[in-house]
């Protein structure tokens, strides 16, 4: 994960490239290319449906891989991250232009650094329980700024 320049706004990003073998590669490239054209709104809505329509593949391992990739970046868009396309990969943005210097701290902290809640505490000063709460409070403010 890189560091972005907290002037951009921006306080990580990273590439997504799921381990896929066989046909999910083509299909993991084909919802790709559908996601670069719709809204990044409707990203997650277009992932949901790629996992519908999977309901009634033969089960593999491979199968398993691609429904568990798509359903982490389901679960990662609802922390926060964006979704954005260049050259045919998928790279997720942690945006963070809405907090105050004591969210950004406690983002970066928690998601760039992979400090755990205490760690993040006795550095900013905080009781554990203080951080979960702001860091719970943090995310929904981002994912309300995502749907705007």
């Amino acid at each position: 994960m890189e560091n972005a320049n907290r002037d951009d706004q921006i306080v990580a990003s990273e590439v997504f490239a799921p381990s896929l073998s066989g046909e999910y590669i083509n299909r993991y490239n084909a919802l790709l290319d559908k996601l670069i054209c719709v809204l990044p709104a409707n990203r997650v809505s277009i992932i949901k449906k790629e996992i519908s329509l999977l309901s009634n593949a033969e089960d593999s391992l491979d199968l398993l891989k691609y429904i568990a990739a798509l359903n982490v970046l389901i679960d990662l868009s609802q922390q926060g991250w964006t979704f954005d396309i260049n050259d045919n990969k998928l790279v997720l943005k942690m945006e963070i232009d809405k907090l105050s210097d004591e969210e950004k701290n406690l983002i970066i902290a928690r998601y760039y650094e992979n400090m755990s809640q205490k760690e993040v505490g006795d550095n900013l000063g905080m009781y554990q329980v203080e951080v979960s709460r702001q860091e719970k409070k943090i995310l929904k403010k981002l994912r309300d700024n995502i749907a705007a």
